[in-house]
């Protein structure tokens, strides 16, 4: 039986029930069948829209694959409002505003996630992306600093602070 069998029948079995909805929706994204997966996320949310993680994950679907970057900030929104100490949410949502040009907001939902998750190299590595856009080419720097001090091996953030020095024309 293949994985989208297996969740049929758990959906023929209880077909109330959100869970294998969100799981089948997960299993057809991996399998490229994108519209299959939005429509059993819909599904899921219809059946449960208290629960963050199929906004979450229909955010990561739009985001991601789909490159509807509204769309998914309106998922990774609501995601937050259902579960406002998540980490995960605010990063996806802190992505999606780089991705969509909102670098201000990509900042806020970053530091946000820095201050539930302050490990995360890639929250830190991320948010000095969108710092230097914003011209804070000080505070990109720091940033990549503590990606340095998290992940040595992270070749990017060197190059991406040895930009933001040459921005400011020293070697901070």
């Amino acid at each position: 039986m293949t994985p989208k069998g297996v969740f049929d029948k758990a959906i023929e079995l209880s077909p109330s029930y959100a869970q294998p909805y969100n799981n089948l929706a997960l299993a057809m994204q991996y399998l490229g069948d994108f519209s299959g997966s939005i429509t059993n996320y819909n599904k899921a949310i219809e059946l449960d829209s208290k629960n963050a993680n199929f906004y979450d994950n229909r955010g990561v679907l739009r985001g991601v694959f789909l490159k509807d970057f509204r769309g998914a900030i309106e998922d990774f929104n609501k995601a937050i409002e259902l579960n406002p100490y998540s980490a995960e949410s605010y990063m996806n949502s802190g992505f999606a505003k780089y991705d969509n040009g909102d670098n201000a907001g990509a900042v806020t939902d970053l530091t946000t996630v820095i201050k539930l998750n302050p490990n995360d190299f890639r929250t830190y590595y991320k948010r000095g992306m969108a710092k230097c856009k914003l011209g804070d080419y000080a505070g990109a720097i720091a940033d990549y600093n503590t990606v340095i001090e998290l992940n040595p091996q992270y070749a990017e953030a060197y190059t991406n602070r040895d930009f933001a020095k040459q921005r400011i024309g020293g070697n901070q």
